[in-house]
């Protein structure tokens, strides 16, 4: 037992690590792009930070629940999955429903964020479905060999 939580531990900080290189990488890209160009894509320059942070937590959720990293081996993954899509529709909507651009003057408004953190929600769900479907697929290859 003590061996899987120090394996599950080693996961999540490598998938935190790749994270940090995405919020970086992104963050310098996005201070090059303003500075030389003058580019700004949302309304303001937080919310294009805030926009930056929410995508590398995304994809460090998806990196965590793909190498099974997530969730602890007390926790029920369906139950979990069940929750997260009724937070990512509840998020989703107030975006949708509040009837407010998300995007206007060709950049990303205040509400795309409820957008993209419904988003974040809804992909530990379709990641879990992918890494369960995978697993099955390895195993019957497997079982075909043997």
């Amino acid at each position: 037992m003590k061996e899987y939580d120090e394996y599950q531990n080693f996961k999540r900080y490598r998938n935190g690590f790749y994270a940090l290189w995405i919020l970086v990488s992104l963050y310098m890209g996005n201070l090059v792009l303003t500075g030389l160009t003058d580019i700004q894509w949302a309304e303001t320059h937080r919310l294009e930070s805030t926009i930056i942070i929410v995508f590398s937590v995304t994809c460090m959720t998806v990196l965590n629940v793909y190498t099974g990293a997530h969730f602890a081996k007390w926790e029920n993954p369906i139950i979990i999955s069940i929750i997260s899509i009724i937070s990512g529709l509840l998020f989703m909507s107030s975006s949708i429903l509040s009837y407010q651009p998300i995007i206007e003057d060709g950049k990303l408004t205040m509400h795309a964020t409820s957008l993209l953190v419904g988003l974040n929600f809804l992909a530990l769900p379709v990641t879990y479905l992918v890494r369960i479907s995978v697993e099955k697929i390895k195993d019957a290859k497997t079982g075909e060999e043997e």
